[in-house]
């Protein structure tokens, strides 16, 4: 929704090694959207991301983290399938945009500067924060 969330409620179940073993966020925003995430070790989730508005839903098919394929569907019309062209293993597209910030003597990239990294990993940080999880270093 282009920025942090008002609130965040998580839970997870760690297990006897202390990792993460299944985990599930609800995310708040103003205007009262929401964003569900859930990952497990312990079940068999789906590896699918669905984004629901009022106008309609896109279904991110597997795997939501490298899709090769959408599909819009918007109420009285037919859904409409997207293909996406993927090519490697996404890692990629990381190094091409270092080595562009590289060539211009930039710090950070502008698709994704500093400040978001650092957002993102304070809504991580939000996330694992009520179950006790701490990494070395902490």
């Amino acid at each position: 929704f282009g920025r942090q969330p008002e609130k965040i409620v998580s839970a997870a179940h760690l297990g006897e090694t202390g990792v993460d073993e299944q985990c599930s966020a609800i995310f708040s925003y103003p205007g009262g959207a929401q964003a569900i995430v859930s990952s497990a070790l312990r079940a068999q989730l789906s590896n699918e991301a669905h984004i629901l508005g009022t106008t309609g839903r896109i279904r991110v098919h597997e795997p939501f983290w490298r899709p090769t394929r959408l599909t819009l569907s918007r109420p009285d019309e037919e859904d409409a399938n997207v293909e996406l062209p993927f090519e490697g293993n996404g890692y990629n597209y990381e190094a091409a945009a270092v080595m562009e910030c590289l060539r211009k003597g930039e710090l950070e990239h502008a698709r994704l500067p500093l400040d978001e990294s650092h957002a993102i990993m304070e809504t991580l940080d939000a996330i694992r924060g009520p179950w006790g999880l701490r990494y070395p270093g902490e």
